[in-house]
């Protein structure tokens, strides 16, 4: 089992950006991380 570190678990977060002149705001994806699984390959 492949086991990712907690403190790169809480850098895939979506940011709330805000705009001070106006009350909209953006959901904005500042780091963009993919877990790779890596699979044990034993032979027959």
């Amino acid at each position: 089992m492949f086991k990712v570190p907690i403190t790169f678990v809480f850098l895939d977060r979506i940011v709330l950006i805000m705009n001070r002149g106006s009350r909209t705001s953006q959901m904005i994806d500042l780091i963009n991380l993919q877990q790779n699984r890596l699979n044990h390959i034993m032979p027959n």
